[in-house]
């Protein structure tokens, strides 16, 4: 633990990641979801991509930090950026219902579909109501029942 510690002090993004999760879960060092997110912001400030999907979730769900959807979008754009999916599957939910950003349901549609073409069971669910209701994208049954 010691080692993890002076790795992640160091800058090592891999070990503040480490780091970051052990404090979220309590192994083997007290549970303190305030030092897991620094951990994690620190991980994420250096391109990594789980740490920046995490650190979105801190913010998203107010967890060791104060709630900040700007900031959650932030991170998700970071990490969708670099492929993660559930980051991508996020945004779209974050413009259908305006968190962080502007309502835009045109916008969510994108993003789902991004996410629906990387196999996300969500983002096709999603899709699916959007083409049902008509919501982003023109009416189409057809294509509703498709996702």
């Amino acid at each position: 633990m010691k080692n993890l510690i002076k790795l992640a002090e160091q800058g090592d993004p891999n070990s503040q990641f480490e780091l970051a999760m052990k404090y979220i879960r309590g192994e083997d060092i007290e549970k303190n979801e305030a030092k897991a997110a620094m951990w994690l912001e620190k991980a994420a400030e250096q391109g990594h991509a789980i740490a920046q999907y995490n650190i979105g979730q801190c913010y998203d769900k107010e967890i060791g930090v104060q709630q900040d959807y700007r900031q959650a979008l932030k991170w998700y754009e970071k990490a969708a950026a670099q492929g993660d999916v559930d980051a991508i599957t996020n945004i779209a939910l974050y413009y259908y219902l305006g968190q962080g950003t502007n309502k835009n349901y045109e916008e969510a549609v994108r993003w789902w579909e991004k996410s629906a073409n990387l196999g996300n069971g969500k983002a096709c669910f999603n899709l699916g109501i959007c083409y049902r209701d008509g919501t982003g994208v023109w009416k189409d049954l057809e294509k509703a029942e498709m996702f």
